[in-house]
């Protein structure tokens, strides 16, 4: 398993991936706002890490739920 080449929300379906998503957000939110504007928290930064993730990870988990169906053209019946 290569844990770089999947979606964010794919992590949604382990045990702790809330957790694990929670706190790469957070991170991301605070290296985003201590290198934007210089302070180690600014709201607005902030909320818009976190809307970013969760729309990233809606449509990750949208996008790879239909893959994951064989269709019916390659599924080995004649």
């Amino acid at each position: 398993m290569q844990p770089l080449n999947v979606s964010f929300g794919i992590y949604a379906f382990l045990q702790m991936g809330w957790l694990f998503m929670a706190f790469i957000s957070s991170g991301e939110a605070f290296m985003m706002s201590r290198y934007l504007v210089r302070k180690k928290f600014d709201k607005k930064i902030y909320l818009s890490a976190t809307v970013s993730n969760l729309v990233s990870g809606a449509l990750g988990i949208i996008f790879c739920s239909g893959n994951n169906t064989p269709s019916r053209k390659h599924s080995g019946r004649p």
